[in-house]
């Protein structure tokens, strides 16, 4: 959450900004020990605006970043050592939500409802179709 109010006071929201997920994600895969999974979500009405690292527990993370009608929502990827509980939590008047799935722990926050937050986070979660 901190990371998620630090960027948006620092108006740092992203590093690399676009809505293309080809541009995103080697992006990010460049700079991190890892290659995060990167989601279009346009058409459900979370457009992606870019992405930036983050430092998330003395580690350097991927932070995608989407839009949800005025809202922007932070989603902090990164492996995952453990699964996370699917969990919704306030902290300071926004909602984080948690999810595990494709290999990564996924951690959204926003101050947009807890319903559509928890429901975005579980379509990244989800296993890509074949």
């Amino acid at each position: 959450m901190a990371a998620h109010v630090q960027a948006t006071l620092g108006h740092r929201l992203t590093e690399v900004e676009s809505s293309d997920q080809h541009t995103v994600k080697p992006w990010l895969s460049g700079r991190l020990d890892y290659s995060p999974p990167v989601t279009d979500l346009a058409a459900e009405g979370f457009p992606l605006a870019g992405g930036r690292i983050a430092r998330v527990h003395d580690r350097d993370v991927a932070a995608l970043v989407y839009r949800y009608r005025n809202h922007v929502i932070d989603v902090f990827v990164a492996p995952e050592l453990a699964p996370a509980p699917a969990a919704l939590h306030s902290v300071r008047g926004f909602n984080v939500a948690q999810a595990s799935g494709a290999g990564m722990r996924w951690s959204a926050v926003a101050d947009v409802s807890p319903e559509a937050l928890t429901a975005f986070v579980a379509k990244l979660a989800a296993p890509s179709p074949q």
